[in-house]
Formats: structure tokens, C-alpha cells, sequence
């Protein structure tokens, strides 16, 4: 069995390659590198273990669940079309991977009207580790909305803070667009056919995804390095808020109706928070203070069932490297 991990091809969002960077703390090697949308594509390759954590949209022309040689581990998993993922004809694939770890109470929700075995897993960048001792006097905000910003930081913090954006500019961005380049990437799927003369139009989608995965990566890094050493964050996304939680940085979620969104259903509680432009959030901003531990038991679990499940993976494969050395000899 090989060991694999998830890239993101069409997404501009650099919080997928911070959960990425979360999982690859539990793999000993990544032989593949796949795509959370494609899934389907990977047939070929043999028995894969893969995380499969985070954002999961239903895909009708790639098709859900992934296909039978990819072992998935389903945690800190989020079901964005739950009616489409969830559903009764599922219900079998997702029993044979019991129990799932849901990110968010939503969707643990769902399975469990399914009759599906699951628990609230919570966020896997809730075990991300500070790789450092020292702490800047660097103060960052992270994709937060200007209202609320305005309203409820002080201008003497705004003035001095560091803005950053978690959504990264693709190369073509300024000359065709994103929809423009998707629609041609999917044009290109079309055209190839099973023809192999025009297998180089997906080898050159390949080498841009494989270019752009890097280059998020890279920014995932970057980042989680700046909020490691940072005196506050204050955010909007997510996967600032989470990693910040697991890294020790002060951190405040700035988000209107986060109460109300089921993305954050279960996770927002975790961090000191403020969804509402007319009150007040409840922080020293000269000197913060440090974050809640809410979120430790999660986070231990978290890390108990991804050692367990890679562990268990090493264990067929050395297994099956027995069985075909006495085949052989």
C-alpha cells in the first residue's frame, strides 16, 4: 500500500493546503499526490491510505465515493452538499470506514440521520505544531471583513497590523480568468478522448497543477510560520483560526453570523469569537491573552485515530512484503 496525500487543482484557497500540511504530520512518505476533486481518476494506481480531511463538494461527473483502491481515513471531514454525500446508496461505503470523523456538527448531523456511525472530530489543523520559541511583536489580520474591522478593532491596532489573504493569485488570473481557464482545462478533458496523440494536453494540465499545488503549498508554509511567531491574529477564515488555536497564537475570529454558518458549526466555540458588528470583542489588544484549551481534547483524539490508522497501513504492507518474499523463495 502506498501513501497519499490531497491537492487542491482548482482551488485558489490557500486553508486547503494548511489541512494538507496537518495530514502530512501522520504520513511517513507521500508516493501520490491527489486531487480532492478527481478522485475518480485514480483507479490505477494500486491500494493508496489517504486523509481525507476537509472541504468535500459532490461531484456528478467524477463521481462519489473514490474508487475501491483508495483507502480513505474519513476525518475532520465536511460534507458541503450533505444530500448529495450523504445519501441512502452511500450508506454501505460509509459503514465499511466507520466511525467518521466530522469537522463540524453539521454534518455529523447528517450522518447520523443516515444511520451512519460518526463523531465530531473537530478540525485536523488542530494538531499542527509551533516549530518555534520566539515571538514577534507582529500583529496579523487575516481576510476579515472591512465592516467589521472597522468596528470592532481599534485603529491604533489596524494601523500597525500586517494584512495577509489566505486566496492566492493564480498566474493566468489577470489575463483569462478563472472561469475562462476552468472551462478550458475542462475543455481539454473533453477533446483528449481516448485518443493517446492528445494525451499532452492532460500532461500540460498536469504540469500547471502540479506548478500551482507547489506554489500554495509553499504559501501554506509561509504562512503558518508568520502566525507561529505572531503576537495576535485576528481572522475571518477558518483555517487561520484553527491553526492558531494548535499553535499558541492569540487568535480572535472576526466574522459576521459565524453563529449561523454550518462550516464553523462546533469550531467557532473553540476560539474567542465576535459575530456581531454591534458588540464588542473582548480581548487586550496591547497585551493578549492566551487562548482558550477547549480544543486539546479534540485535538489529542485527533492525533490518536491518524497515528493509529497510518500505523495500521504500515502494518498491511509489511505484511504483504512478508508474504511475497516466502512466495518467492
Amino acid at each position: 500500500m502506498k501513501f497519499g496525500a490531497l491537492s487542491y487543482g482548482l482551488s485558489r484557497n490557500v486553508g486547503d493546503e494548511v489541512q494538507t500540511l496537518a495530514a502530512l504530520q501522520y504520513l511517513p512518505q507521500v508516493d501520490h499526490w491527489l486531487d480532492r476533486d478527481l478522485l475518480e481518476r485514480y483507479r490505477e494506481l494500486g491500494k493508496v491510505f489517504l486523509i481525507c480531511n476537509g472541504w468535500f463538494k459532490f461531484r456528478p461527473r467524477e463521481g462519489w465515493p473514490p474508487p475501491e483502491n483508495l483507502k480513505p481515513l474519513l476525518i475532520s471531514f465536511y460534507a458541503y452538499q450533505s444530500g448529495h454525500l450523504i445519501r441512502e446508496d452511500l450508506v454501505e461505503f460509509y459503514q465499511s470506514i466507520r466511525p467518521i470523523g466530522c469537522r463540524s456538527m453539521d454534518t455529523l448531523r447528517e450522518f447520523e440521520r443516515a444511520g451512519v456511525s460518526a463523531y465530531f472530530s473537530g478540525c485536523l489543523t488542530l494538531t499542527l505544531k509551533n516549530r518555534f520559541s520566539e515571538r514577534s511583536d507582529d500583529v496579523y489580520i487575516v481576510d476579515v471583513d472591512e465592516n467589521m474591522l472597522s468596528r470592532l478593532v481599534p485603529s491604533s491596532v489596524r494601523h500597525k497590523a500586517i494584512y495577509v489573504t489566505h486566496q492566492l493569485e493564480r498566474p493566468y488570473q489577470g489575463l483569462i480568468g478563472f472561469r475562462v481557464a476552468r472551462m478550458l482545462f475542462r475543455l481539454m478533458k473533453e477533446v483528449e478522448g481516448k485518443d493517446p496523440k492528445r494525451r499532452v494536453l492532460s500532461k500540460l494540465r498536469e504540469h500547471y497543477f502540479e506548478a500551482w499545488h507547489k506554489a500554495k503549498l509553499q504559501r501554506a508554509r509561509d504562512l503558518l510560520a508568520l502566525y507561529s511567531r505572531a503576537k495576535l491574529v485576528v481572522t475571518g477564515k477558518l483555517h487561520c483560526a484553527m491553526p492558531c488555536l494548535a499553535l499558541g497564537t492569540p487568535v480572535v475570529l472576526l466574522k459576521e453570523g459565524v453563529d449561523r454558518d454550518r462550516r464553523f458549526d462546533g469550531l467557532y466555540q473553540l476560539v474567542r469569537h465576535c459575530s456581531d458588528t454591534n458588540a464588542r470583542a473582548l480581548i487586550n489588544w496591547e497585551r493578549p491573552e492566551p487562548n482558550s484549551d477547549l480544543y486539546v481534547p479534540l485535538a489529542e483524539r485527533l492525533q490518536r485515530s491518524c497515528a493509529e490508522a497510518v500505523l495500521k497501513a504500515k502494518v498491511e504492507n509489511e505484511v504483504r512484503t512478508d508474504l511475497e518474499v516466502s512466495t518467492h523463495s
